[in-house]
C-alpha cells in the first residue's frame, strides 16, 4: 500500500464524514435557530443595514402568513396598511 500524506489522509475521512455532518445539524437545528444563524451571517457579511432590512422583511411575511391564515387580528391590520402601500 502506497504511502499517504497527513493531507492526503484527512482529505478522505473528510469525504466520509463531513456531508453526513451538515445534513445532521440541519436536521437538528429549530427553524427559529436557523433564521438566527441565517440573520448573524446577513449581520456579518453585508451589515447593520442589511441586517435591519431583513428583519422588517420577515415581520411583514410572518404578519402576511398570519392574516392570511385568521389566526391574528393585528396581523390583519397589517395585511391591509401592506395591500394599501401596494406591496
Amino acid at each position: 500500500m502506497p504511502e499517504m500524506t497527513a493531507s492526503e489522509a484527512a482529505r478522505i475521512l473528510s469525504r466520509l464524514g463531513a456531508s453526513k455532518g451538515g445534513e445532521a445539524r440541519k436536521n437538528a437545528l429549530s427553524p427559529a435557530r436557523k433564521l438566527e444563524i441565517s440573520l448573524s451571517g446577513v449581520r456579518a457579511q453585508w451589515g447593520e443595514k442589511a441586517y435591519q432590512k431583513a428583519l422588517k422583511r420577515l415581520k411583514s411575511e410572518k404578519a402576511l402568513e398570519l392574516a392570511k391564515s385568521g389566526k391574528n387580528r393585528q396581523a390583519k391590520g397589517s395585511l391591509k396598511e401592506t395591500k394599501a402601500e401596494g406591496r
